[in-house]
């Protein structure tokens, strides 16, 4: 019965404190990255320090990843990218980290996720045509 109590209650403190970590992240983000505050803030440590991405990170990312692509008009990629330039400057997340990770949590994308995080607005050519 201890044990139930004891695993309930870390449960517990683990919901509260990433919900807490979310809401504080998510206050500084700008619109263009609602829908992918959680990998913004769960891949920061593999974004910004070291990068081996975390089962967790790899998880999130690959969500928001397609939630990305998943938008026909081509608004999910340019916020993602206006989201990803925004991490980069006043973040700090390290671009070629940001580029390299599809590659390293084996995510398929269907744009060039580099010209998204250096150019400094979304060039076309990332739009999809109607």
């Amino acid at each position: 019965m201890e044990g139930k109590l004891f695993l309930i209650l870390i449960m517990f403190v683990m919901a509260h404190g990433l919900l807490a970590i979310t809401v504080h992240a998510s206050s500084q983000l700008p619109a263009a990255c609602d829908g992918y505050e959680l990998m913004i803030d769960t891949c920061k440590p593999d974004l910004t320090v070291g990068f081996d991405p975390t089962t967790d990170c790899c998880f999130v990312s690959y969500y928001a990843l397609n939630l990305a692509m998943s938008d026909k008009t081509g608004k999910g990629i340019i916020n993602l990218c206006d989201c990803f330039q925004f991490t980069t400057k006043s973040l700090k997340y390290d671009p070629y980290k940001i580029i390299g990770l599809p590659d390293k949590c084996r995510i398929k994308i269907s744009f060039p996720i580099s010209m998204c995080v250096f150019w400094p607005t979304v060039p076309p050519t990332l739009v999809p045509k109607q």
